[in-house]
């Protein structure tokens, strides 16, 4: 990143890219993915919100994200070994758990999305989906970004 590259002035610059990318893919899926298509309360719930909502393919696409975030952590010489080589074995191995877990809790929901927000039981489901993803969110830009020396700064979400 140091040599012949007129964007990142070195490698720390461009890891603190690929974690604000991580960081905002995981506060996308939070804020436009659940957030917009599950409102207030179960009757204030919004399905057409939700992305692909007509080709039932919602949670399939919020799968994907997060199977893609989690290969940006769990990649060789990524987050997840930077985290061990610092010493914070323990938060690696915490986040490796709560990626597989959240992966598999959308996996689990049996009904589109469309349709879950609106069911008592699945909405339950997905309302502790996004919980466990804000904490996933705050580990990624607090614990995880400190421990390796990097900030995640705004995103483009935050707005003006």
């Amino acid at each position: 990143a140091t040599e012949g590259n007129a964007h990142y002035g070195g490698a720390d610059e461009a890891a603190a890219d690929l974690l604000k990318s991580l960081f905002g893919t995981l506060d996308f899926i939070i804020a436009r993915k659940l957030e917009r298509p599950l409102g207030k309360e179960i009757e204030k719930a919004r399905p057409k919100r939700a992305e692909s909502w007509r080709s039932r393919r919602s949670l399939a696409n919020i799968r994907a994200n997060l199977e893609t975030a989690q290969a940006l952590y769990e990649s060789p010489g990524g987050f997840g070994d930077l985290l061990s080589a610092a010493g914070a074995e323990p938060l690696d191995l915490g986040l490796r758990d709560i990626f597989a877990d959240i992966i598999v809790r959308v996996q689990d929901i049996g009904l589109p999305l469309r349709e879950a927000v609106k069911d008592p039981e699945a909405r339950a489901e997905l309302l502790a989906i996004r919980d466990q993803l804000k904490d996933l969110r705050l580990l990624v830009g607090g614990p995880v970004a400190e421990e390796i020396g990097l900030i995640v700064g705004f995103n483009a979400l935050d707005g003006d």
